[in-house]
């Protein structure tokens, strides 16, 4: 139903209470970005990477639901990052 609504650009997917994570949810974020929907979801660390790995990453708003020091937040930013944007500079 939702993905039937031309003016609606993107879909925010919160599991259930008590549910796993929106990353483990891969035929529901499938549906979404074949439906041409962009996708909001809150993942852990592991779970962005699962994401990006399986999905591509393309068309996600990845929120980390971890509370990061700086440097957990840094060190994840670069793994990332260099993972899926090899050979260029964090900006």
């Amino acid at each position: 139903m939702l993905l039937s609504i031309e003016k609606l650009r993107g879909i925010q997917w919160q599991p259930g209470d008590g549910q796993f994570l929106a990353d483990r949810w891969s035929e529901v974020l499938h549906h979404i970005r074949a439906g041409g929907k962009l996708c909001q979801i809150y993942v852990d660390r592991a779970g962005a990477f699962r994401v990006a790995r399986e999905h591509g990453g393309k068309g996600f708003f990845l929120s980390i639901v971890e509370h990061l020091s700086d440097s957990e937040a840094t060190e994840f930013v670069e793994a990332f990052w260099n993972e899926f944007v090899p050979g260029e500079r964090i900006p």
